[in-house]
């Protein structure tokens, strides 16, 4: 069969004409997986171009094909390369092609896939992919890591679905979080607060033995409304019966000031206690 202008057979070259396609590009990646490892060297070659135009449908395809025919390896050289990009446009594109990259290769479930992918993180590549990939592995390793994408607004689902999948594992961890505000106590940044709200509402779903509760009873008196209420919530369905008044009675005092969608979860919070915003907290 003849080659192309490219080195690439006729065949390999039209599979790749059709993912480079607007409308039918996603055909082309079943008919690329039908050409078999013959494929792989055209799908590295799309895979390690840069679009400054930030599309990355393309490449994105390329991902696919490689992963449905186990090139680890050629995800793996993608996803360990050095980046600098100035562009907003082109990085935009970029980290949607890492994502791609980074669940491709978690499908190899290899140890060796795991460590690369931890490393990525640990630079601070928080993006939603990695950080889901790197918890799909469900490594106790991981767990520092996630819980510092916590942080991330583009991240933090994918680190909570992760932290929650390890479960009882992340407790100790999570415990550590909400109680630690960075830099201060008296100057926390915004992503500290996230960090320690999402650690909370965590705590909150896994559940927390009676014995650690004690760590946490202090953040019932956060001076941020939404950290406070969390610890109130968690105390009522975490600590010992005799204190849930006291976490009842500063879930009414929050009300007054909270915002109209802290006001809604404090009703209902309360609402499952038994209790209204003016109840007897004694009475729940």
């Amino acid at each position: 069969m003849r080659a192309s202008a490219t080195g690439w057979s006729d065949d390999v070259a039209r599979v790749v004409d059709r993912l480079k396609s607007l409308h039918d590009g996603d055909r082309g990646v079943s008919d690329a997986v039908a050409l078999g490892p013959k494929v792989v060297p055209a799908m590295r070659d799309l895979l390690l171009q840069r679009d400054p135009s930030g599309l990355f449908h393309m490449r994105v395809r390329a991902v696919d094909v490689l992963a449905a025919l186990r090139a680890y390896d050629v995800l793996a050289e993608f996803l360990r390369r050095e980046r600098t990009i100035a562009d907003a446009v082109e990085k935009v594109g970029d980290d949607v092609v890492i994502d791609s990259a980074a669940r491709g290769l978690a499908r190899s479930r290899q140890d060796w896939a795991f460590d690369l992918l931890l490393a990525l993180a640990e630079r601070h590549h928080f993006t939603s992919g990695v950080v889901a990939a790197l918890g799909s592995f469900r490594r106790r390793e991981s767990i520092p890591v996630l819980i510092a994408a916590l942080a991330e607004d583009e991240a933090r689902l994918s680190a909570h679905d992760a932290l929650k999948a390890i479960g009882r594992a992340a407790r100790p961890a999570l415990i550590d979080s909400a109680t630690t505000p960075h830099p201060s106590t008296g100057n926390e940044s915004e992503t500290s607060l996230r960090r320690r709200r999402s650690a909370l509402t965590l705590l909150i779903e896994i559940g927390l033995p009676v014995r650690s509760w004690p760590r946490l009873r202090g953040l019932m008196s956060e001076p941020d409304t939404q950290l406070a209420a969390l610890a109130c919530k968690l105390c009522i369905g975490s600590a010992r019966r005799c204190e849930r008044p006291a976490a009842i009675a500063r879930l009414q005092s929050l009300h007054a000031n909270a915002q109209w969608s802290e006001r809604i979860e404090i009703e209902r919070t309360l609402a499952a206690c038994g209790v209204g915003i003016g109840g007897d907290p004694s009475h729940a």
